[in-house]
C-alpha cells in the first residue's frame, strides 16, 4: 500500500513538474556560457594492426530484457501508478521545493509531444515515463530530500516505486475484444552480466543514500544519448547538447586538478594526442590542446570487465617518460595520435594497439593496477574549458549492435545517471556498485607531493 501511495505521488509530482516545464510559473533557467568542447579524434586502427584474438564472450547471448512489444489496452481497470493522487499539495507548495533545473530537466526527458499530452489531460503519466524521468530525480537529491520531507518518504521507497521491478504489480488488464491483444510485456529482472549486488540505474540504489551524489554540480556535457545501449538516455544536463556520438560525461575540473580512480582497475592503453594547439576548418584556434588518453579495465568484482577512459588530460604519473622524454610530450599543432599502445576503446570499435610513434618514449606502466582514490592523472584543457572527460562501457550479455570492430558485449552507459557517485576518503564505505568522483572532495587530500604535475610512480610500485 506504501508503494502505491508513493507511486501516485511521483506520478503526480512529476505531472506538476512537467505542467512547470510547460509554462507553469517557474523562472527560466539561465544556461552556461557555451564552451567549446572537442571531439576526441579516434585514431582508425592501422591496416596491419591484427584483430583481438582474446576477446571472451558469452556463448549465447540473449536479448536485452528491454521489449517493444505492448500491453493489451485496459477496458475500464485504473493504473494503481499512472494516475496522479487527487491529495498532492497546489503546484506553488511543490514548485517552491525544487530547483528550474529539476523542471527543466523533466520536461526535456519527456519530450515536448508527451509534456503537452500530459498537461491537455489527454493521459497520465505510465511507468515507463517514470523510468525515463528517474534519472532526473538521482540527478537533483536535494530537491528530492524536500519533497521526502514534505511526505515522510525514504529514498528507498521512492526508489522501489519508480522501478519497474518493483513488488507492486499492476491488475492484469482485460484485452479488448475486438482486437487481438499483444503478448504482455515481461517482467523486467535485473539485467545478466551486471552483478545483483551492485548499485545502478538497472539493478538498485544502494541502501544508504548518505554522501550520494553530492557533487553534481561538477558534472559537465553528457554523452550522446543515441550513442547509449544500456540505461538510461537522458544524463545530468539534457538541454547541454553534446557532439555527434559522444561517449564521455566531463568532470569540470581546474587545469592540472589530480584526477583519481573512480573503482579498482588496470591501465590496458594509452593514446597521447598532446599538442600546443588546434586550428578548425574556421581558422579559430584552441590553445593547449591537452588531450592525453588513458584507458582501464575494472578490477573490481562490482563490475566485471567494465572499460573506463578518461581523456583531455595533460598528463599522468602512470607514463614515465610523459614531459620528461623530449619524444613523449606535445606536438606544435595538433594533429591526432602521436604515440599510442595497448588496448583503446572508441564510439563504434576497439582494438590493441601493437604501437604506434615512439610509445617506448612515454614508458607506460601498461599491467599497472591502480586502486579506488588513487592519482591516474591530471585534468587538461582545450583553449580555456579544463575538465577530465569520463567513458564507461559496461559489460552486459547482450549484444551490442553499433559495435563494427572488438567486443560486441560492451556497451556505452550515461556516467552522471547510470552510476551512483560518492566522494572518495580511506575510511568511507563504497557499498557494492558505487564509483568514486574522480577528483578529491569530501575533506580528502592526495599526498602534497602528488599534486606536482610532475608526480610520477615508480616501476616497481
Amino acid at each position: 500500500m506504501k508503494l502505491l501511495k508513493v507511486g501516485l505521488l511521483i506520478a503526480g509530482i512529476a505531472s506538476i513538474l512537467v505542467a512547470a516545464g510547460c509554462g507553469g510559473g517557474q523562472a527560466e533557467h539561465t544556461p552556461v556560457a557555451d564552451v567549446k568542447e572537442v571531439t576526441p579524434t579516434d585514431t582508425p586502427a592501422p591496416t596491419d594492426t591484427p584483430e583481438p584474438t582474446s576477446i571472451l564472450v558469452p556463448t549465447a547471448a540473449p536479448n536485452p530484457t528491454s521489449s517493444s512489444s505492448s500491453t493489451p489496452a485496459p477496458t475500464n481497470t485504473p493504473n494503481p501508478i499512472s494516475s496522479p493522487s487527487s491529495t498532492l499539495p497546489p503546484i506553488p507548495s511543490v514548485l517552491g521545493k525544487v530547483s528550474p533545473e529539476l523542471v527543466a530537466c523533466f520536461q526535456t526527458a519527456l519530450g515536448s509531444e508527451q509534456s503537452i499530452a500530459l498537461i491537455s489531460g489527454q493521459g497520465d503519466i505510465t511507468p515507463q515515463q517514470l523510468g525515463i524521468v528517474m534519472p532526473c530525480l538521482m540527478q537533483y537529491p536535494q530537491d528530492i530530500e524536500a519533497i521526502m520531507d514534505m511526505f515522510g518518504l525514504d529514498m528507498e521507497t521512492i526508489m522501489r516505486a519508480g522501478n519497474p521491478t518493483s513488488n507492486a504489480q499492476t491488475q492484469p488488464s482485460t484485452p479488448v475484444p475486438t482486437a487481438t491483444p499483444s503478448p504482455p510485456t515481461p517482467t523486467p529482472t535485473i539485467t545478466p552480466g551486471v552483478p545483483e549486488s551492485s548499485a545502478s540505474a538497472i539493478t538498485s540504489p544502494p541502501p544508504d543514500m548518505e554522501g550520494i551524489n553530492t557533487h553534481s554540480k561538477m558534472y559537465g556535457t553528457d554523452a550522446d544519448r543515441n550513442i547509449i545501449t544500456l540505461g538510461p538516455k537522458v544524463g545530468s544536463h539534457p538541454d547541454w547538447e553534446p557532439y555527434s556520438n559522444k561517449t564521455s560525461m566531463d568532470f569540470e575540473l581546474n587545469l592540472s586538478t589530480p584526477v583519481l580512480a573512480p573503482i579498482d582497475m588496470v591501465l590496458v592503453g594509452f593514446d597521447n594526442r598532446n599538442a600546443k594547439y588546434s586550428t578548425y576548418q574556421d581558422g579559430q584556434q584552441d590553445a593547449p590542446f591537452n588531450d592525453l588518453e588513458l584507458c582501464f579495465e575494472s578490477e573490481s568484482p562490482d563490475w566485471p570487465g567494465m572499460i573506463v577512459c578518461t581523456y583531455h588530460l595533460s598528463t599522468s604519473p602512470l607514463l614515465l617518460g610523459h614531459n620528461q622524454n623530449v619524444s613523449c610530450g606535445e606536438v606544435e599543432e595538433w594533429q591526432g595520435t602521436i604515440q599510442a599502445v595497448g588496448h583503446l576503446f572508441f564510439e563504434f570499435d576497439d582494438y590493441v594497439s601493437p604501437g604506434k610513434g615512439e610509445f617506448s618514449s612515454c614508458d607506460a606502466l601498461i599491467g599497472r593496477s591502480v586502486e579506488r582514490g588513487e592519482l591516474i592523472g591530471f585534468a587538461g584543457s582545450v583553449g580555456t574549458h579544463s575538465m577530465a572527460p569520463f567513458r564507461f562501457k559496461v559489460s552486459h550479455t547482450s549484444e551490442n549492435q553499433t559495435v563494427q570492430k572488438g567486443n560486441r558485449y560492451l556497451h556505452w552507459v550515461q556516467p552522471g545517471s547510470f552510476f551512483y557517485w560518492k566522494c572518495y576518503t580511506p575510511d568511507t564505505i563504497f557499498h557494492s556498485g558505487v564509483l568514486a568522483y574522480p577528483f578529491e572532495c569530501g575533506g580528502y587530500q592526495l599526498p602534497a607531493e602528488q599534486h606536482d604535475v610532475n608526480f610520477k610512480y615508480s616501476p616497481v610500485d
